[in-house]
């Protein structure tokens, strides 16, 4: 356990592959540190515990997304916001042989 704490009051991010694993677990720290953070993956289910925690929650596969599927994802949220002062990508995609 860390005695290191983070103020990311009025900061915004986004993190992708927010549904599972570090970025479960990077989104949960954000929030605890009073950031602002839209939460992207592909489980509504667990994205819908991730809302109620307080993350925006937006359903989203990057696995085949154009860069206009992007901008419409993120847009929102940065109007919203204001900014957006950073992005964690840790989405896994599983690659079929």
């Amino acid at each position: 356990m860390s005695d290191i704490t983070f103020d990311f009051t009025g900061k915004a991010f986004a993190v992708v592959g927010a549904t599972s694993g570090i970025g479960a677990q990077v989104l949960k720290e954000l929030l605890e540190a009073h950031a602002h953070v839209l939460a992207v993956g592909r489980n509504e289910e667990r994205l819908a515990k991730l809302e109620r925690m307080g993350a925006v929650a937006r359903a989203f596969d990057v696995s085949q997304a154009t860069t206009e599927e992007w901008k419409d994802l993120l847009d929102p949220f940065v109007a919203t916001q204001g900014r957006l002062d950073g992005v964690v990508y840790t989405a896994g995609i599983a690659l079929q042989t």
